[in-house]
This record gives C-alpha cells, sequence and structure tokens, in this order.
C-alpha cells in the first residue's frame, strides 16, 4: 500500500497534487503523475481527485493514493473520453445498461445509409471508441434530428436495448421538447393530432387523408411557454414519436419553427434567419431497464437557442 499511497506530512503542507501524486513511489514523475490524476487513477482523501486542478494545495495529513487498477481508466477509456469531449457530447448519465448525452446540432444520431456510414460523423461513431474501452457497444434506441439538440439515450448492450426500445415502441416513455416558433398561437395549451405519412422517395414527413392506408396518426401536446413579437417559445410533449412530427406539425398550424427550412410554406421568406431548426429534446424519462424503475435525464438548453431566446425579448 506505501508503494501507492503518500500522506502529506506537516512540512509539506500546501505541496501541489502534481508533486504530491509525483512523490508516491509507483509514480515518481511530474508528467506520469499529471497523466494518472486526469485518467481517473488517484483519490483526495478517498475522493476522485479528476476534477481537481493539478496545481491545487493540500494540507498537511492529506491522503493522496494512486489505483492503477481503477475500472476505466485505461489508455483506451482515456482517449474515448477525450473524443467524446472533442464532439461536444455532454454525459447526462452513465451506469453499466445505458449511456444518456446531450447532442449538439449537426450531428447525426446514427447513419441511415451506406453513404452516411462511410462519410458522416454520427453520435454512435463517436461513442465506439468510449464503450469499446469498457467492453460494450453502442445501441441506439431512438433518434433525434441531425440539427436537433438534446437528449439522445444509447444502450450498453443487447438486453438493455430491447428493454428501452419496446417503451418508445409502446410510447410509454416522457418525451419533452422546447421548440421557437413564428407566429403566436392562439391557446396556452392544445393537442396536435394530424394523420401523416414519410415519404421515402423525397425523404420527408407528409400530411396524408386519415383514411390513407399509410397514416399514421401523430399526436402531441404543446404547451405556450412565452410570446413576444411575432414569435414564441413552445413546450411539446410527444404521445407518439415519427419522424420530424414536431417540424411538420408546426408548419400545418402556421407556426413553422424559427431556423426550419423544411416544413415552411412555399416561398416562405422569414422574418429573420438562425442556422438551424430551433428545437431542443429537453427531457426525456425511462424506465430503467434493470431495476425497471422510472429515470429521468434533462438536457440544458445550448448556447445558440439560449442566445436566440435573449434575441427574441429584446425584439418584442
Amino acid at each position: 500500500m506505501e508503494n501507492n499511497l503518500y500522506i502529506v506530512p506537516p512540512e509539506e503542507s500546501g505541496i501541489r497534487l502534481d508533486r504530491a501524486v509525483a512523490a508516491i513511489p509507483s509514480v515518481a514523475s511530474r508528467s506520469k503523475a499529471k497523466k494518472a490524476i486526469e485518467s481517473g487513477k488517484v483519490t483526495v482523501d478517498g475522493a476522485p481527485a479528476r476534477e481537481m486542478s493539478v496545481g491545487t494545495s493540500l494540507t498537511a495529513g492529506t491522503r493522496v493514493e494512486i489505483r492503477w487498477n481503477t475500472p476505466g481508466t485505461s489508455k483506451a477509456w482515456v482517449k474515448g473520453r477525450q473524443q467524446i469531449k472533442e464532439a461536444q457530447l455532454d454525459i447526462l448519465f452513465e451506469d453499466e445498461s445505458m449511456l444518456a448525452v446531450s447532442k449538439p446540432p449537426g450531428l447525426l444520431t446514427d447513419s441511415a445509409s451506406r453513404y452516411q456510414q462511410k462519410h458522416r460523423q454520427t453520435l454512435k461513431k463517436r461513442l465506439k471508441a468510449y464503450l469499446n474501452a469498457q467492453n460494450k457497444h453502442p445501441f441506439i434506441v431512438h433518434r433525434i434530428d441531425r440539427d436537433t439538440s438534446g437528449v439522445v439515450l444509447i444502450a450498453k448492450t443487447e438486453r438493455s436495448s430491447d428493454a428501452l426500445r419496446i417503451q418508445f415502441r409502446d410510447h410509454t416513455t416522457t418525451r419533452i421538447y422546447w421548440l421557437a416558433v413564428h407566429g403566436t398561437p392562439r391557446h396556452p395549451d392544445i393537442d396536435w393530432v394530424d394523420p401523416m405519412m414519410w415519404d421515402s422517395a423525397q425523404r420527408i414527413q407528409r400530411i396524408v387523408p386519415p383514411e390513407h392506408e399509410a397514416a399514421y396518426m401523430a399526436r402531441c401536446t404543446a404547451k405556450v411557454l412565452h410570446t413576444f413579437r411575432h414569435t414564441a417559445i413552445l413546450e411539446v410533449q410527444l404521445d407518439s414519436g415519427r419522424r420530424n412530427q414536431i417540424r411538420l406539425q408546426a408548419h400545418v398550424r402556421d407556426h413553422p419553427l424559427i431556423g426550419e427550412r423544411l416544413y415552411v410554406p412555399e416561398n416562405w421568406e422569414p422574418p429573420f434567419s438562425f442556422p438551424r431548426q430551433a428545437l431542443h429534446a429537453r427531457h426525456l424519462t425511462v424506465k430503467h431497464p434493470k431495476t425497471g424503475q422510472p429515470i429521468s435525464f434533462d438536457a440544458p438548453l445550448p448556447d445558440d437557442l439560449q442566445t436566440l431566446e435573449k434575441r427574441l425579448r429584446h425584439h418584442s
């Protein structure tokens, strides 16, 4: 144990964390100490030192310990975590069964074609290296659009994937979205119900007569959070969950999303521009695939949408 432990003596009170770690016999260098701290192998009085600055001052009697075999601290795991950080993915929750992340806009959840699989970066690709180090595989159990930000849930095992997919299929999950739209809805709370079908040739969702053989009755509840001058911020809770559902349902009610380019009126000239559809998967509740207990995840509004909301308030 002494080979992996350093207790700060009175005469060394105020020593930097990296120097204390370097004083451990099995470390013996500052560069090695820094890597050990960053990878999560070091504890200070039993607490992980990963979030501490290497220059943190330690008091006399502080116990600094290194555990070389700490799970999840291998070189591959550290590299995978760095890739997660570089991809601007925030981990909201993780255990042995699943992983919840906040996806940034502009990143596909998963590839839908061979071309995308070969040429496009996806959330699934970014997670592979991270989970490979844990001997796990990313199973995508639901998707959000490329330019939609927010919560995405990934299973780590096939059994967990099956249990979660059933919940999404049976619409027993709670999925809440934040969106900014053009126009001001007349009613603060209203159900949106529309028969729609996916046009695979045009890769677009369409409204169809309810008697159409491919019609699917899409449902959600929209709540107006704030109204501004010619714009509004809504919260939508999905009952069903179809591709592009919210974007199409907002459009057919003459309230296209701010930044929307696909589901807009013909010859649409928006009052002002925004680089992507203002849509964010804010909240998700599922039953844990192992325990069966409800578990919730919330993704904070990203910087671009916070800036947009301030802009709308200013213009009002």
